[in-house]
C-alpha cells in the first residue's frame, strides 16, 4: 500500500508562494516513495508536473522507468496536470517519455482539452506542441477552446496545417437579449441615493459595467474587475496562478489610472502606490479585505471625477 505524501512536498516545490527547496522535496520522495499519495490523490510525479519543477520531474520519471508500471498511463495522468497549468517544458518531457497524449481525466478532458482551462497564461504554445505530436482535435477540444476565446481559437485552428471536422465549430447565432442600461449618474448614485456608501455604489458599478467573462467595455468597469480579480486570486487560490499575463497586467492598469495627481492628493496617491505594491507580490498573497476595499473606494472616487464612461481598449496580451 502506498505511503502518504505529506503536504510539505508541495510546499518544498514552491506551492503557496513558499521558497523552493528541491533537496527537501527529494528527501521526502526518497522517504515515502514515488507512488506515495496525498489526500487529494496527488503523487510526487503529478505535483512536479503541475508546478513545472523539471529537476524533480526528471528524477521521478527515471524511477518510474525502472519499474514495471504502465508508464503511458502514469505519465498521461501527470501530463493532464502539466496541461492544466500550461507547463510547456513538463508537457514536452512527459510526451517524449511516452505519456498517453489522449489520457482522459475524471471530467472527460484529454490533455489538449485541458490546455484551454484555467487560462491565466497563453494556452496556444502548449496547444501547438500537442497538435504537432498528434493530439486529436475533438468536439470537446473545440468546446473548451471556444469557451476560452472563440476568435483567438478559430484563428489558431486556421493557422495550423491540420485536418479536422470543421462542422464541430459552432455557427454564430444571433440571440435577442435584453439590453442592460449601463448609464450611471455616478454623482447622484453615490452622494444621494447611496448616501456615500462605497460598497453599495461599487455593487451597482459591478452589476452594470463588469462582464460575466472577459474584459469590460469601459475603463470604470475594467478597474473594478481588475481589483476583484486580484482579490479572488489571493483569497481563494493563495496567488497560485498569479502571473505576469494576468495579475501583473491588472496591477499595471490600476496604477495607470488611479495614480493620478489631478484626482487625488499626494497622501492618497502614496497610499494607492503602497497598496498596489503589496498586491504585486505574487509569492506573498494578501488575503485580508482592507486593501482591496480601499482600492475599490478609490475607484469609486476616480469615477466621481470622471463621470463620463470611458471606452476601455482591450489588451490582447491579457489572459484573464
Amino acid at each position: 500500500m502506498p505511503k502518504k505524501l505529506p503536504y510539505t512536498f508541495r510546499e518544498a516545490l514552491g506551492y503557496g508562494g513558499k521558497k523552493i527547496n528541491e533537496d527537501k522535496a527529494l528527501k521526502i520522495v526518497q522517504r515515502v516513495g514515488i507512488d506515495a499519495i496525498n489526500d487529494l490523490g496527488e503523487t510526487p510525479l503529478t505535483i512536479s508536473a503541475y508546478l513545472g519543477n523539471i529537476i524533480l520531474l526528471k528524477i521521478i520519471i527515471k524511477e518510474f522507468q525502472r519499474s514495471d508500471c504502465n508508464n503511458a498511463e502514469t505519465f498521461g495522468i501527470a501530463l493532464l496536470e502539466a496541461c492544466d497549468q500550461k507547463q510547456l517544458e513538463s508537457i514536452q518531457i512527459l510526451v517524449e517519455k511516452g505519456a498517453n497524449i489522449e489520457q482522459i481525466d475524471r471530467f472527460g478532458l484529454a490533455p489538449l482539452s485541458k490546455i484551454f482551462t484555467n487560462t491565466f497564461s497563453d494556452p496556444i504554445p502548449s496547444a501547438k506542441y500537442l497538435i504537432s505530436k498528434g493530439a486529436k482535435i475533438t468536439g470537446r477540444v473545440i468546446k473548451m477552446g471556444m469557451d476560452w476565446d472563440s476568435e483567438k481559437f478559430v484563428a489558431f485552428l486556421d493557422s495550423q496545417n491540420i485536418e479536422f471536422d470543421r462542422n464541430l465549430i459552432p455557427k454564430k447565432e444571433v440571440v435577442e437579449t435584453e439590453k442592460i442600461n449601463t448609464s450611471i449618474d455616478i454623482i447622484k448614485l453615490h452622494n444621494t441615493i447611496n448616501n456615500k456608501n462605497y460598497l453599495e455604489t461599487a455593487k451597482v458599478i459591478w452589476k452594470k459595467l463588469a462582464p460575466s467573462s472577459g474584459q469590460a467595455d469601459t475603463v470604470q468597469g475594467e478597474l473594478l474587475r481588475a481589483i476583484e480579480k486580484l482579490r479572488d486570486e489571493a483569497q481563494r487560490n493563495g496567488n497560485y496562478n498569479f502571473s505576469k499575463n494576468c495579475h501583473k497586467r491588472l496591477i499595471k492598469y490600476l496604477k495607470k489610472h488611479l495614480i493620478d495627481k489631478t484626482v487625488f492628493n499626494k497622501e492618497v496617491v502614496d497610499e494607492i502606490k503602497e497598496n498596489l505594491k503589496t498586491l504585486s507580490k505574487g509569492n506573498q498573497p494578501y488575503t485580508e479585505d482592507d486593501i482591496y476595499d480601499n482600492i475599490t473606494n478609490r475607484i469609486v472616487d476616480w469615477y466621481l471625477e470622471n463621470p463620463k464612461q470611458l471606452s476601455h481598449i482591450k489588451n490582447n496580451k491579457l489572459y484573464c
